[in-house]
């Protein structure tokens, strides 16, 4: 109920510009990944999974039964989902400074760098 006033109005059809959309379709999918997100971590800390990636910890949790080939799809979608979520723009220090900045004395804007 409080997530759809706060999206009252707000253009959520998930595509690749609209990350509120996006992320706002994730959530059903990760509610539903939920129970299979805890069997797999339980897993990890008490059934001697030895791998240090997630496909090689999904390739020894499916091996070994704990979860099953659809399950271990289920989880590469939360990956992925979580990945776009938390991922975000990334900034240099000169790109995030104000205009006036360069105004000051010594202050001079950084020289754009030449493609190889």
């Amino acid at each position: 109920e409080a997530r759809d006033r706060l999206a009252q109005g707000v253009f959520l059809t998930p595509c690749e510009n609209n990350p509120g959309g996006r992320i706002n379709s994730y959530l059903s999918k990760a509610i539903m990944a939920e129970p299979v997100e805890r069997k797999f971590i339980k897993a990890l800390k008490t059934k001697g999974i030895e791998a240090l990636t997630f496909a090689t910890q999904l390739d020894e949790a499916v091996a070994e039964g704990v979860i099953t080939q659809d399950e271990r799809k289920l989880l590469e979608e939360l990956r992925e989902i979580t990945m776009d979520t938390i991922t975000v723009d990334d900034f240099e220090p000169h790109e995030l400074r104000s205009a006036g900045y360069y105004d000051l004395p010594g202050k001079q804007r950084p020289q754009p760098q030449q493609a190889a």
